[in-house]
């Protein structure tokens, strides 16, 4: 298959640069120079390193990847400072950190789950100080050059989420380096965050060149004091070619999903008893005291049958089938 060189004009897709950035970006670079503390992270990379450095407010990792680029990860933000970290796990897969800052005390697991596969999980989570609500945070993802500059950086975005969906982007670089990042947040690992503060993750995972991942959601209703909680569970899937058609792009991120979806945490199996419940509904139908029938004009309603067994609200509805359809409601919990 022929394909176009990126400084094509008709190359396939079209060019992200930096132009408006947030007020994060701007002297980042500056900011990660001055970091302290440098430490190789002891997991097994294929290719690229992995270091682990603390700014005034944040604990960064640094990827090295390709000839010329890096990819910085802020694991964890507190707008306050944050004091020190030290390990306090290694296996061969996690490295665990503890993080002290004035929010509260970090704890930051970074996972390789298998050597072989070019896949990079953290997770953070925050056990409050004192109850706070969370406002405006930072996203957790910036592309570099060697000089730490995010300023150079040139790619293409594919995917980023869109509304009540997945919190996913799929990117690529193509200066200073060439490759590609599949990012994954993981949402079903901050449920406990979502209800206690009363947020949804919508539109929460985006990319504005060259700042790209998740910010937490802001928060009317504070976090509770001393109550462990996840703040952020990623997955970063990175390749070192960029796909030069849609075809590749869709292989890629394929080849990218099954490799991530493996790790993610999968629900129990949970079985009904369905025969059962037919002959309980039959029977609360059949013996109910308290059982009217209303019958509804249009030919599609077909008749109800409303009745109140012990403890539950029970409503038929007869159709212009065979068979009965019915659902029930438990009055103490309306549901």
């Amino acid at each position: 298959m022929q394909t176009k060189p990126y400084n094509s004009l008709t190359y396939w897709q079209p060019f992200t640069k930096t132009e408006e950035t947030s007020q994060w970006v701007n002297g980042l670079g500056q900011q990660l120079k001055q970091a302290t503390r440098w430490a190789a992270v002891p997991l097994p990379f294929e290719s690229g390193s992995l270091k682990i450095g603390l700014t005034t407010n944040s604990l960064w990792l640094i990827r090295e990847w390709g000839k010329a680029g890096k990819l910085a990860i802020r694991t964890c933000f507190d707008p306050q400072g944050i004091q020190g970290y030290k390990p306090i796990r290694t296996t061969e897969t996690e490295v665990e950190y503890r993080v002290q800052g004035a929010l509260g005390t970090f704890r930051v697991v970074i996972e390789r789950p298998l050597p072989h596969e070019p896949l990079l999980r953290y997770t953070t989570s925050l056990k409050p100080r004192q109850p706070f609500t969370v406002q405006a945070f930072p996203r957790d993802l910036y592309l570099l050059d060697t000089d730490y500059d995010p300023l150079t950086t040139e790619g293409m975005v594919y995917v980023t989420q869109n509304g009540p969906t997945s919190g996913m982007t799929y990117l690529s670089t193509i200066q200073p380096t060439e490759g590609s990042i599949l990012y994954f947040q993981n949402f079903t690992a901050l449920n406990d965050y979502c209800q206690d503060t009363r947020t949804e993750p919508s539109n929460t995972v985006k990319v504005q060149w060259p700042e790209a991942g998740f910010t937490l959601p802001s928060s009317e209703k504070p976090l509770e004091a001393g109550k462990g909680i996840v703040l952020s569970d990623a997955f970063i899937y990175q390749n070192e070619s960029v796909p030069q058609s849609e075809f590749e792009a869709a292989d890629q991120f394929l080849e990218a999903m099954v490799c991530l979806y493996k790790h993610l945490p999968k629900p129990e199996t949970d079985y009904f008893d369905w025969p059962k419940i037919a002959e309980r509904t039959i029977q609360a139908l059949t013996e109910s005291e308290d059982r009217r029938t209303v019958f509804c004009p249009h030919p599609a309603a077909g008749r109800f049958v409303f009745c109140r067994p012990p403890g539950q609200c029970l409503l038929s509805r007869s159709v212009d089938q065979p068979g009965v359809v019915a659902r029930w409601f438990s009055l103490e919990t309306g549901g």
